[in-house]
């Protein structure tokens, strides 16, 4: 019967967006990075569902910090979760390994600012500067603290993480000064041998004058 073909078709087009969102899911888990940003965000309370909205996201780095509580005026013990263009502060939940409590979510943008606080009372302060608010944070160490710095920096600049500027600019020197050396060498062995050339003109113009005579 003809008449029930329509019908029929509204009916099938629930169960075709169910396959296309079931597909469009899989794809998006579909390789080791994308299951790692799907495996955190199984891991925050509340979730953040535009973590898991951009295919090209990547997770980088993850480990504790402390942030600076302005209503409580104390330090609090915290975890970050550094992807290639967010961060991520959370409280890891009482008596969980695996639970945590969303408290921060920055989008990592050229706007964002990351500042090594050197002049302050604790050697491990840095800050994040984001365009709304400031977060004040603190490694366990000195050395951490650098760290999150360089990886926050170098995630804002598209850059490896373990770039480091100050190692870069000391090899470029040591580069350039190589390669200055190797020039005035060169420059030096030609400068020898024009000179060697003209002792040879040399010689050869007193042998000349010598058969004239």
């Amino acid at each position: 019967d003809t008449s029930l073909r329509p019908a029929a078709r509204r009916d099938l087009r629930p169960a075709r967006l169910a396959r296309r969102h079931s597909s469009g899911t899989m794809a998006w888990g579909g390789n080791s990075a994308n299951a790692k940003v799907m495996s955190i965000y199984n891991t925050l309370d509340p979730k953040p569902k535009e973590l898991i909205q951009s295919p090209s996201r990547r997770f980088l780095k993850e480990g504790p910090a402390i942030l600076w509580n302005d209503r409580e005026c104390k330090k609090k013990d915290r975890v970050l979760f550094l992807f290639n263009d967010v961060l991520l502060i959370a409280k890891r939940l009482n008596g969980s390994k695996l639970k945590y409590r969303l408290r921060v979510y920055i989008t990592l943008r050229k706007a964002v600012n990351i500042v090594d606080v050197n002049d302050g009372p604790d050697p491990t302060e840095f800050r994040i500067m984001a365009p709304t608010k400031t977060f004040v944070l603190f490694g366990r160490t000195v050395g951490e603290k650098k760290k999150w710095i360089r990886w926050l920096q170098n995630t804002i600049d598209h850059k490896p993480l373990d770039y480091d500027p100050a190692a870069a600019a000391a090899t470029a020197a040591a580069t350039k000064k190589a390669n200055s050396k190797k020039k005035a060498a060169a420059v030096d062995s030609d400068d020898e041998s024009d000179d060697a050339y003209s002792d040879d003109d040399d010689d050869d113009s007193d042998e000349s004058d010598d058969d004239d005579s």
